[in-house]
Protein backbone atom coordinates (compact mmCIF):
# COMPACT_ATOMS: atom_id res chain seq x y z
CA UNK A 1 0.00 0.00 0.00
CA UNK A 2 1.54 3.51 -0.76
CA UNK A 3 0.26 6.72 0.33
CA UNK A 4 -3.25 8.30 0.38
CA UNK A 5 -3.92 11.52 -0.43
CA UNK A 6 -6.61 13.75 1.31
CA UNK A 7 -6.41 17.63 0.62
CA UNK A 8 -2.47 17.40 -0.41
CA UNK A 9 -2.13 16.03 3.06
CA UNK A 10 -0.40 12.58 3.41
CA UNK A 11 -2.65 10.65 5.99
CA UNK A 12 -1.37 7.21 5.84
CA UNK A 13 1.65 5.71 4.49
CA UNK A 14 2.36 1.84 4.98
CA UNK A 15 4.60 -0.49 4.59
CA UNK A 16 6.67 2.49 3.09
CA UNK A 17 10.74 2.28 2.95
CA UNK A 18 12.23 -1.00 4.33
CA UNK A 19 9.18 -2.47 4.90
CA UNK A 20 8.25 -0.11 7.84
CA UNK A 21 5.17 1.37 8.93
CA UNK A 22 4.16 5.28 9.55
CA UNK A 23 1.07 6.46 9.59
CA UNK A 24 -0.06 10.11 10.48
CA UNK A 25 2.26 12.92 8.29
CA UNK A 26 4.16 10.97 6.05
CA UNK A 27 6.91 12.31 3.77
CA UNK A 28 8.13 10.34 0.67
CA UNK A 29 11.35 9.98 2.49
CA UNK A 30 9.82 8.90 5.70
CA UNK A 31 10.97 10.26 8.84
CA UNK A 32 12.20 7.07 11.09
CA UNK A 33 10.33 9.15 14.44
CA UNK A 34 7.21 7.62 12.63
CA UNK A 35 8.14 4.12 12.46
CA UNK A 36 7.18 2.19 15.94
CA UNK A 37 5.01 -0.95 16.29
CA UNK A 38 3.15 -2.18 13.41
CA UNK A 39 -0.83 -1.35 13.40
CA UNK A 40 -2.66 -3.80 15.51
CA UNK A 41 -4.78 -6.27 13.20
CA UNK A 42 -8.13 -6.31 14.52
CA UNK A 43 -10.21 -8.20 12.47
CA UNK A 44 -14.02 -7.72 12.95
CA UNK A 45 -17.24 -9.65 12.03
CA UNK A 46 -19.52 -7.37 9.67
CA UNK A 47 -21.61 -5.55 12.07
CA UNK A 48 -18.94 -4.26 13.99
CA UNK A 49 -16.55 -3.17 11.27
CA UNK A 50 -19.72 -1.45 9.67
CA UNK A 51 -20.42 -0.01 13.49
CA UNK A 52 -17.05 1.52 14.17
CA UNK A 53 -17.09 2.75 10.27
CA UNK A 54 -20.19 4.90 11.43
CA UNK A 55 -18.87 5.85 14.76
CA UNK A 56 -21.25 4.10 16.43
CA UNK A 57 -18.87 1.52 18.07
CA UNK A 58 -15.46 3.06 19.89
CA UNK A 59 -15.08 -0.27 21.81
CA UNK A 60 -13.34 -3.29 21.04
CA UNK A 61 -13.29 -6.35 23.16
CA UNK A 62 -11.31 -9.35 22.99
CA UNK A 63 -10.32 -12.00 25.42
CA UNK A 64 -7.75 -10.67 28.12
CA UNK A 65 -3.88 -12.30 27.23
CA UNK A 66 -1.24 -13.23 25.45
CA UNK A 67 -2.36 -11.48 22.04
CA UNK A 68 -4.79 -8.43 23.84
CA UNK A 69 -3.05 -6.97 27.05
CA UNK A 70 -1.40 -4.04 28.00
CA UNK A 71 1.84 -4.52 26.09
CA UNK A 72 0.14 -5.27 22.67
CA UNK A 73 -2.79 -2.67 23.34
CA UNK A 74 -0.94 0.12 24.38
CA UNK A 75 -2.31 3.88 23.97
CA UNK A 76 -0.92 5.53 20.89
CA UNK A 77 -0.23 2.45 19.09
CA UNK A 78 -2.16 1.87 15.69
CA UNK A 79 -4.74 -0.52 14.76
CA UNK A 80 -5.90 -1.88 11.22
CA UNK A 81 -9.47 -2.74 11.82
CA UNK A 82 -10.53 -5.01 8.72
CA UNK A 83 -13.77 -6.79 7.76
CA UNK A 84 -12.70 -10.33 8.31
CA UNK A 85 -9.73 -11.21 6.72
CA UNK A 86 -9.55 -9.92 3.03
CA UNK A 87 -7.95 -6.71 2.24
CA UNK A 88 -10.62 -4.58 1.09
CA UNK A 89 -12.21 -3.21 3.67
CA UNK A 90 -9.79 -1.42 6.30
CA UNK A 91 -9.94 1.06 7.90
CA UNK A 92 -7.20 2.73 10.76
CA UNK A 93 -7.08 4.26 13.71
CA UNK A 94 -5.32 4.45 17.21
CA UNK A 95 -5.87 2.71 20.54
CA UNK A 96 -7.05 5.58 22.90
CA UNK A 97 -7.70 3.54 25.96
CA UNK A 98 -7.42 0.16 27.65
CA UNK A 99 -8.79 -1.82 30.15
CA UNK A 100 -8.68 -5.20 32.09
CA UNK A 101 -12.05 -5.73 33.06
CA UNK A 102 -13.67 -9.09 34.69
CA UNK A 103 -17.45 -8.71 33.77
CA UNK A 104 -18.41 -9.18 30.44
CA UNK A 105 -20.83 -7.41 28.72
CA UNK A 106 -23.15 -8.99 25.73
CA UNK A 107 -20.81 -8.12 22.74
CA UNK A 108 -18.06 -10.57 24.40
CA UNK A 109 -20.67 -12.98 25.57
CA UNK A 110 -22.47 -13.31 21.73
CA UNK A 111 -18.18 -13.82 20.68
CA UNK A 112 -16.85 -16.05 23.31
CA UNK A 113 -19.75 -17.37 25.29
CA UNK A 114 -19.69 -17.93 29.23
CA UNK A 115 -15.76 -18.05 29.62
CA UNK A 116 -13.72 -16.69 33.14
CA UNK A 117 -11.02 -15.27 31.01
CA UNK A 118 -10.99 -11.31 31.40
CA UNK A 119 -12.21 -9.44 28.83
CA UNK A 120 -9.33 -6.57 27.55
CA UNK A 121 -11.54 -3.10 26.40
CA UNK A 122 -9.62 -1.59 23.55
CA UNK A 123 -10.48 2.30 23.31
CA UNK A 124 -9.85 2.86 19.57
CA UNK A 125 -10.79 6.42 18.08
CA UNK A 126 -10.14 6.06 14.10
CA UNK A 127 -8.25 8.22 12.00
CA UNK A 128 -10.31 11.39 10.05
CA UNK A 129 -10.66 10.69 6.14
CA UNK A 130 -8.97 7.42 5.89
Amino acid sequence: MSIFNNNKKNLIHINCMKGRWCIDECTSDCNPKFHKNKPLFLPLKAEYYEQFKLGKKRFEYRKYGKRFNENTCSVGRYVMLSKGYGKLNRIYGKIVSFNRVKEHNEDFKKVYGDTDSDMAVIGIELKNNV
